[in-house]
């Protein structure tokens, strides 16, 4: 199951209301299961079946709406997107990205 456009304004709405989501996309997506499907929370069996029966939205479709959400917005970022891209140029210059070359 692919996460709906619907799913945009939870996933909106999780990330400003919970700072750990903006750093966790495992919370994240826990969180938003759990929205979805409030059972899962009491229910191992029934949070299996939909995993098995692929009716969760996938983890994936759920951090590429956190990804384009924390871009359109960045007060919807979280400590370690900072981190990240505080660090940015070193991590370029480690890969040799910076580096000029000449040709002949």
């Amino acid at each position: 199951m692919n996460i709906p456009s619907n799913y945009r304004e939870i996933v909106e709405d999780i990330l400003l209301k919970n700072e750990r989501s903006r750093n966790d996309d495992n919370y994240l997506c826990w969180y938003v299961w759990a929205l979805t499907f409030p059972k899962i929370k009491h229910d191992i069996d029934y949070l299996k079946q939909l995993f098995i029966d692929g009716e969760l939205p996938k983890m994936e479709s759920i951090t590429r709406m956190r990804r384009k959400l924390q871009e359109e917005k960045p007060a919807l970022r979280g400590s370690k997107y900072k981190e990240r891209h505080s660090n940015q140029d070193n991590y370029k210059n480690d890969l040799g990205y910076n580096v000029k070359t000449t040709l002949f």
